[in-house]
């Protein structure tokens, strides 16, 4: 089974004459820069798009793909702050085609793993700059699972993100004692 069963892939949205400010904006658009583990709804830039075509915004549940670089990180859409908000062609928009039989969160952790990540990177095409497409996309392994079986799945990743995190608070404080340590044997 492969990731076109399950869900739509479109492109983000190409703007020719690049993205400009604009003082009676239609649009906010999502760049590059502006996601990182999640999308900085503060930076988007806002824009005009004039045309007569009805232009596919973001929703809540999609999940916007980096298509371009090293990275192909995927980010869930989930209630998103603003209105009118479009992508840029360095995306991949995924749309979950039954909710009820594939859990966004699920499929952006999936996405986001490394063995899938390695996959999308060989899968890739570019000489210059690694670019998946929406073909090779299409193409992706993927489970059948049942949705109890992901949340299940899903419950286990948060469980492990927290102990990560307690990890990286322990391990930072003992290196605060270590400095405080060095720190009195300079006053010395």
């Amino acid at each position: 089974m492969s990731l076109s069963d399950h869900v739509t892939i479109k492109s983000g949205r190409t703007f020719k004459s690049g993205i400009k400010e604009h003082p009676a904006p239609t649009h906010k658009v999502i760049q590059l820069r502006d996601v990182e583990e999640d999308i900085d709804w503060e930076r988007l830039v806002s824009v005009n798009i004039e045309t007569t075509h009805n232009v596919k915004t973001l929703m809540s549940g999609q999940i916007l793909m980096v298509a371009k670089g090293p990275m192909k990180q995927a980010v869930l859409i989930s209630n998103p702050p603003l209105d009118n908000v479009v992508a840029t062609q360095h995306f991949l928009v995924i749309t979950v085609k039954n909710p009820e039989v594939l859990l966004p969160e699920f499929l952006m952790f999936y996405l986001n793993s490394e063995p899938v990540q390695h996959w999308l990177n060989g899968n890739s095409g570019g000489s210059y700059q690694s670019t998946l497409s929406i073909s090779n996309l299409s193409k992706l392994p993927f489970p059948i699972l049942s949705t109890e079986q992901q949340r299940l799945i899903l419950e286990g990743v948060q469980s492990v993100k927290k102990e990560i995190s307690l990890h990286e608070c322990l391990i930072a404080e003992r290196q605060r004692q270590l400095n405080d340590i060095a720190g009195a044997l300079l006053t010395k």
